[in-house]
């Protein structure tokens, strides 16, 4: 990747092993077994503790998802959870630890 530069700035790689709390806006997911990678911008990142973890990249990469992954099913009587989003699915499309399945309905006080 060739830098770009401005007038008071170069872009550079990130080194591998960089932890950055965000991931890019316009990044894309891609799978390489049932794990889930990042892609933006020409460099590839994992989830990690406090964000996202700057990787080489994987050695084969694929835009679809595993089936069990892809998105959150919905059987009546369960909703389902993202840990690290902190919200539920459709709200959120994607989870990268997997979807934690949660009554619908609230259990009622006593």
């Amino acid at each position: 990747m060739v830098p770009a530069r401005g007038p008071n700035y170069v872009v550079v790689e990130p080194p591998y092993g960089a932890v950055v709390p965000l991931l890019p806006p316009d990044y894309t997911t891609v799978w390489v077994g049932a794990a889930p990678y990042y892609y933006a911008n020409g460099i590839y990142y994992a989830a990690a503790p406090g964000g996202f973890v700057v990787v080489q990249p994987p050695a084969s990469a694929s835009l679809t998802p595993p089936p069990q992954a892809a998105t959150a099913p919905a059987p009546a009587g369960n909703w389902y959870y993202c840990d690290s989003a902190k919200n539920y699915y459709p709200y959120v499309q994607q989870c990268a630890e997997g979807w934690r399945s949660v009554p619908a309905t609230p259990p009622h006080p006593g």
